[in-house]
């Protein structure tokens, strides 16, 4: 039976296979601890957008308002079709969707991660560890976007890499299109395509012609996706508004006089910080989660500019306080430990265990990196490590100028992937070469 069934789907002899119904399966179990905790309103930015899109008031936080750019609209659009499909304000519908989501980015990371290195074994092995990584099992299926972001990345650098390799303006026109989908739900990496487009431009050995002609695609692709965002804004503002409104917002509450204080509120749920400080908190921080200028009729973009100056103007004259906030935010982005949920925080040991064990697993990765990094370097695969380091560098730094959560840095982490998964199997092949096991 098990024969017939291998003979009529060769397929399942795969190892991928397997490792895909396994991130499925994690992530299905995820949804179940999830579940409990999630509320519509976590993040009210989103969801009310979504469901005042379906009731035919176009993307707009409150009647009276005018329209928002207050988030970026793609994982809103992504809330559209599945209230439409599960209902408004529905949640496990969604939940369930996003870890397929999340488990489809295992495939795109094993198709990356082949492309890089051109070994089906580094490709499984890196596949593997996203299937099994325990802050995208845990996050994914929330209702946030992170899944999304992590797949445009991920299939961004596919396109990539293959239209690098084989030199065809398709796949560039395809990344470039990638990246643009991407800023409409992340925006902290946009530096990053000027460093590209700018390395391409006059690092990339090819013949001048053919180099604008591959740099130019990309460029078309990105314009794509991204310009109908920037023209809405434009025409909805008559402000030249290339990312959103609440930068500013964020830039002030990230460089301010009680930043640290404000930035535990936001990390551990504290109670708020009273008014009468020295500066206008924004309302949507102090609980009800909605800006100011909902209620006091101030335009989201002025808000967003007089606070952006505010900030600038505040680093100018702290620059040491800036410089320790920002390492403080940096050192939080990328801090080894996990918060369990809340589910799970109830019991003391188990909580213990889940922190301390999510340390070890980074620590793991960490290593495994540092030895794929050392492959990268002898395979001649520097060009594909700086990129995708260049990206992890830029867009977590960014974000350690603003406001932070450690989940930021999950899109981040899945492109370093494919190199941990090469650092696993130098180990491996190490391994195997000082015992008895023979190759397959």
């Amino acid at each position: 039976m098990v024969t017939q069934i291998r003979a009529a789907c060769p397929w399942i002899k795969q190892p991928i296979v397997w490792i895909l119904l396994l991130g499925f399966a994690l992530r299905l179990v995820s949804v179940y601890f999830n579940y409990p905790m999630m509320r519509p309103e976590n993040d009210r930015r989103m969801t009310i957008p979504a469901v005042r899109i379906l009731e035919g008031k176009g993307l707009s936080l409150k009647d009276g308002a005018g329209p928002t750019a207050y988030r970026p609209p793609l994982y809103i659009l992504w809330l559209v079709f599945n209230y439409v499909v599960f209902g408004k304000n529905a949640l496990f519908g969604p939940s369930l969707l996003q870890a397929f989501a999340s488990t489809a980015n295992i495939l795109l990371l094993y198709f990356l991660a082949k492309q890089i290195w051109e070994n089906a074994s580094i490709a499984n092995l890196s596949a593997l560890l996203l299937a099994i990584h325990p802050y995208s099992v845990y996050h994914d299926p929330q209702l946030y976007h992170t899944f999304l972001s992590t797949g445009l990345l991920l299939s961004g650098f596919w396109m990539l890499f293959r239209g690098m390799e084989i030199k065809q303006w398709k796949y560039l026109v395809l990344s470039g299109s990638l990246f643009g989908l991407c800023i409409l739900v992340i925006s902290t990496f946009v530096p990053f395509l000027a460093f590209l487009i700018l390395a391409g431009l006059f690092l990339w050995r090819i013949a001048w012609r053919k180099r604008i002609e591959l740099v130019s695609a990309f460029i078309l692709g990105l314009c794509l996706t991204w310009s109908p965002w920037i023209i809405r804004n434009a025409i909805a503002f008559h402000h030249f508004i290339p990312l959103t409104t609440d930068s500013g917002v964020t830039l002030w509450m990230g460089n301010n006089p009680v930043s640290r204080e404000l930035l535990k509120i936001r990390e551990h749920e504290a109670s708020p910080v009273p008014k009468g400080t020295a500066f206008n908190i924004p309302e949507f921080y102090e609980g009800c989660k909605t800006p100011n200028w909902c209620t006091s009729g101030i335009s989201e973009y002025d808000e967003s500019k007089e606070l952006t100056a505010m900030a600038i103007n505040w680093i100018k004259n702290h620059p040491a306080d800036f410089f320790s906030l920002t390492l403080w935010r940096l050192e939080g982005i990328w801090s080894p430990f996990l918060t369990p949920p809340k589910i799970i925080s109830s019991s003391a040991i188990l909580s213990h265990f889940i922190r301390y064990g999510y340390a070890v697993w980074n620590l793991g990765l960490a290593v495994l990196f540092l030895i794929g990094t050392r492959e990268a370097w002898r395979a001649q695969k520097k060009f594909e490590l700086a990129i995708t380091g260049a990206i992890v560098l830029i867009g977590t730094s960014a974000y350690a100028l603003f406001l932070y959560y450690t989940k930021y840095r999950i899109p981040f982490e899945a492109l370093l992937l494919p190199f941990c998964g090469a650092g696993l199997y130098s180990l491996w092949q190490i391994i195997r070469k000082h015992s008895k096991i023979k190759p397959s």
